[in-house]
């Protein structure tokens, strides 16, 4: 604490023992304030709250594997809460990393005036799962210790606007080789 400041509130102390005739005042209830057990979203959680609501909903699209020639439906829905949270649900049609069809798989990340993001370790099909949206709109997932023990890690990289969702991605595989393909979703209704 700096010099003026210890002088200060010395002063103040000083100043209300003097007017309270010595003794020190104790704050009357007028002046407590009940302690809340709801934290109130401020201005600015508030505002990007709202600005969320032209992604919230469903999106649909297309993934295509360009190396192998391999493709197949996307459908997510996403929604935000107010307090912070944003999920979304994901279900990939087609042979993933050459294998059947995965089931639908539902993520849940937090989300500021920074963007969004998703931490999620131990995905079933992707495995340690990180997934970054800023503010800008610019998309990184990284999957590693992917449970497939072919596939070393996978990576993508990409854009989010309010109607489309539009990612290039990379699969490298445990023996050195890699595919490359995209994927396109945009939101029903726009």
């Amino acid at each position: 604490m700096s010099k003026y400041a210890f002088i200060m509130i010395l002063a103040v102390i000083i100043l209300l023992s003097a007017c309270g005739g010595g003794k020190i005042l104790e704050p009357t209830a007028a002046f407590v304030s009940e302690p809340t057990t709801e934290a109130s979203p401020t201005p600015t959680e508030d505002a990007i709250f709202q600005a969320l609501q032209e992604y919230m909903g469903d999106w649909r699209g297309e993934w295509r594997n360009l190396t192998f020639g391999s493709s197949g439906g996307i459908h997510a829905t996403v929604n935000a809460e107010e307090d912070g949270t944003l999920t979304f649900t994901v279900d990939l049609d087609g042979f993933v990393f050459g294998a059947l069809d995965p089931d639908p798989i539902s993520y849940s990340g937090n989300f500021d005036a920074e963007g969004v993001v998703f931490n999620i370790p131990g995905d079933p099909l992707f495995g340690d799962l990180s997934i970054t949206v800023t503010e800008d709109g610019e998309v990184a997932i990284v999957g590693e210790a992917v449970p497939d023990e072919r596939i070393e890690k996978i990576s993508a990289v990409g854009t989010v606007t309010p109607g489309e969702i539009s990612l290039e991605y990379i699969v490298a595989f445990a023996a050195g080789d890699s595919a490359v393909g995209d994927m396109t979703l945009t939101k029903d209704s726009y």
